[in-house]
């Protein structure tokens, strides 16, 4: 096998990555050293049994670098297989999450509109009672002030019907007074009058004159 051809054969096996390949070469080289050769022949076999073992030392490195590689790839598949079953759950998380509060915000809207409007109703209420009770309050003022005047005017009528009654009592009084002091005067009237027409009755028997005329 020629020089060249060996070199060939060594790429060939280094792109390959094949043992096989490695191994034949490696039988070449070894049966060419002991052919008993040339010493430049065995000087090119032996250098080419150098290249093969860097070669092979080489493509070892490269297999370890690409099994490596093929781990640290693996790996990273699986890191971000991890990584994105963690990303489908927390998505899946914070969806469900976010929905939650999408629902209590929509709730909480319903409530604040309920509040408001609460609110407004106890406004409106708060004003209704407001002016009623301003309402019931002029009115108890007005009837209180109504209230007053009657009292009053009931202590008048209770003071003039004392006043009428003391005066009715009075003038009772007097009057029975009065009655009786006419009485007492027509009485006395009549007694004088007696008095007197006896007088007359004596004087005009005896042809005088009287007090009462001829």
């Amino acid at each position: 096998m020629g020089v060249l051809m060996k070199y060939w054969m060594i790429a060939l096996a280094m792109m390959t990555y094949s043992h096989q390949t490695f191994a034949q070469i490696e039988a070449d080289i070894e049966a060419e050293m002991n052919m008993g050769q040339s010493e430049e022949a065995k000087i090119d076999a032996a250098e080419q049994k150098k290249f093969l073992e860097r070669e092979k030392i080489r493509k070892e490195a490269m297999k370890q670098a690409a099994l490596k590689s093929a781990q640290e790839a693996k790996n990273l598949a699986a890191a971000a297989d991890r990584e994105a079953q963690r990303t489908r759950l927390e998505k899946a998380r914070l969806t469900s999450e976010v929905a939650g509060y999408q629902r209590q915000i929509k709730l909480n809207e319903g409530l604040k509109a309920k509040a408001q409007k609460e609110i407004e109703f106890q406004k409106a209420e708060a004003e209704r009672y407001k002016k009623f009770a301003q309402e019931y309050k002029d009115k108890m003022v007005a009837t209180q002030k109504e209230l007053d005047r009657l009292n009053e005017e009931k202590r008048n009528i209770a003071k003039w019907t004392q006043e009428a009654k003391e005066q009715a009592l009075k003038n009772q009084r007097n009057a029975a007074y009065a009655a009786a002091k006419a009485k007492q005067q027509q009485s006395y009237n009549d007694k004088a009058r007696e008095d007197g027409g006896r007088i007359h009755r004596a004087v005009s028997s005896e042809g005088g004159a009287t007090p009462y005329g001829k």
